[in-house]
């Protein structure tokens, strides 16, 4: 019998994605935006956004918009250890505008 090759398991990334995905969906939620306003912010359809808090990761190209949109930082939305802010803390901060690349 031959031996078996060695592949590295899949399911830590597969955890993790699954995690960003919750967190990306928990941002927008908390911030009070609905999918079709963060599209806008994001340049594309409600469909394609709807993708990134059901079933794929938020592309690192739009990850920093996002991010100031939701008022949450990059680093709690890749690794979820940062405190996320407060409802309050959201809702106090200026409602300055979102820069587009």
């Amino acid at each position: 019998m031959a031996p078996r090759s060695k592949q590295p398991s899949r399911a830590p990334q597969a955890a993790y994605d699954v995690r960003f995905i919750e967190r990306t969906k928990l941002a927008r939620v908390r911030s009070g935006l609905t999918q079709a306003e963060i599209a806008k912010l994001l340049d594309m359809e409600q469909d394609r956004y709807k993708q990134y808090e059901t079933r794929s990761k938020l592309p690192h190209q739009f990850v920093e918009r996002f991010c100031l949109a939701c008022r949450i930082s990059i680093g709690w939305l890749v690794t979820g250890k940062e405190r996320l802010p407060a409802l309050s803390d959201i809702d106090n901060l200026s409602q300055s505008p979102i820069p587009k690349e």
